[in-house]
């Protein structure tokens, strides 16, 4: 069960197209943040459990390698699931982001059915 959602990306725009499909999981999301940057998100792990992380890689300050290298050193992080939602995702990241327990890759823009098969792939339906 999905308790927090966390989005993080520099782009507003980008949040709320992302947030448009979380809402598609259903009722199970009890509580969905979003965060503009790598420094606003770690704040909320400080804070708080993260059950789903989905984050950019390409942010201005902290990129999203940097972010989710911080996040693998957390125990408040250890259980979240990671899923890093990119335009400029390619196949040379896959094994890096795999080591920083990231379960899926989603390239933007995308489709509600590949929202909906990154989610499967990363264990969440």
């Amino acid at each position: 069960m999905l308790n927090t959602i966390l989005i993080v990306d520099d782009s507003r725009l980008t949040r709320k197209m992302i947030r448009r499909q979380v809402d598609t999981l259903g009722p199970e999301a009890a509580e969905v943040l979003d965060a503009e940057s790598g420094e606003a998100a770690l704040r909320v792990f400080e804070s708080q459990r993260v059950d789903l992380l989905l984050t950019d890689i390409n942010m201005p300050g902290m990129d999203g390698f940097e972010f989710l290298t911080i996040l693998s050193r957390m125990a408040e992080a250890a259980d979240t699931i990671k899923v890093v939602v990119s335009s400029i995702a390619n196949d040379a990241w896959a094994q890096r982001l795999d080591e920083l327990g990231v379960k899926a890759v989603l390239a933007k823009p995308f489709t509600p059915e590949q929202f909906t098969q990154a989610m499967r792939q990363a264990g969440v339906l």
